[in-house]
């Protein structure tokens, strides 16, 4: 379906405003199970919808958010290491010799730290493209190809402290087939893919690109910082991120909230109308759960 150019599919509006006409007249039940509220056949305030379930007052929204920060709050367990380490596909590729390979893990126990096709290229054993080969070949993802110049104008669509954590990089977003094609540097995070679709109602089509590349893009972030972006770097816990959720639902109006995790952010939109507001929450500094500097030098690069 054809999306106008301000990227809203024809009929959206009517659509969500009738809806918001229904649920004044026809209110659904709150889906809060503690909701202390009397069903009411006329609201004089709208029901407010987050992720999918209607919630009937600011009580109910906190309530609400509380519980989905403290799931999210929650450490993650470490993903499990099925990949086939970097160094060993570069050399049954070619791309270096088993000398080599002995000289770059050296390299990396010594500094403690940096990537192996990092270290490949700065000892002049491999290319750029080597490496990108062999990280395609590693993460199943394939080097980013355009034939023009990528159209930065979508990274507005994702808050850029994500973008600078997750060191990914929109790079053409196409509305007819909702298709985002997201240029990332450091691994594919399945999990904040997964995010990116839920917030953005699309298709995440992951490549790679080179660390140099990822480098010169981030380094023009002035001109690419989104508006209406709030950032939290440090909150005492899921209660403070639900009251101050809700608090910004309220003074904005808010009739739509979305909250996900992104990385080790969460990441709130609050849609009033057709206007949309972001709140990130840093979760890795509630539990300190970055990986260590240390554990960079693995082999699997």
């Amino acid at each position: 379906m054809q999306e106008t150019e301000e990227g809203r599919v024809p009929g959206e509006w009517s659509r969500n405003w009738t809806s918001r006409v229904l649920s004044r007249i026809f209110p659904p039940r709150c889906a809060r199970a503690d909701c202390v509220s009397r069903p009411l056949i006329w609201r004089r305030t709208p029901m407010i919808r987050m992720d999918d379930r209607w919630l009937c007052s600011a009580r109910c929204v906190e309530a609400e958010a509380r519980a989905t920060f403290e799931h999210m709050s929650m450490p993650k367990e470490p993903a499990a290491g099925h990949r086939v380490p970097l160094g060993l596909l570069m050399l049954a590729r070619g791309f270096l010799s088993e000398a080599q390979l002995q000289t770059v893990l050296a390299a990396q126990r010594q500094a403690r730290g940096g990537k192996i096709g990092s270290w490949a290229q700065r000892l002049n054993f491999s290319t750029e493209r080597q490496v990108l080969t062999a990280l395609s070949l590693q993460w199943s993802c394939p080097v980013l190809a355009l034939q023009t110049p990528p159209d930065f104008t979508c990274t507005a669509m994702i808050p850029w402290k994500l973008l600078q954590a997750l060191r990914m990089m929109p790079v053409r977003f196409i509305r007819s087939t909702r298709l985002l094609y997201l240029a990332l540097c450091e691994g594919i995070d399945h999990g904040a893919l997964l995010a990116i679709e839920q917030m953005l109602v699309c298709h995440v089509v992951p490549c790679l690109v080179s660390d140099h590349a990822m480098d010169a893009w981030i380094e023009r972030k002035s001109s690419w910082t989104a508006p209406g972006v709030r950032v939290f770097n440090q909150t005492s816990g899921a209660a403070e991120m639900a009251r101050i959720t809700a608090s910004y639902a309220g003074r904005l109006c808010a009739d739509q909230i979305q909250i996900v995790r992104c990385g080790a952010h969460g990441w709130v939109r609050l849609t009033a109308g057709g206007n949309k507001s972001d709140l990130l929450f840093d979760l890795g500094w509630l539990h300190h759960d970055r990986p260590a500097e240390g554990l960079e030098w693995s082999a699997v690069g």
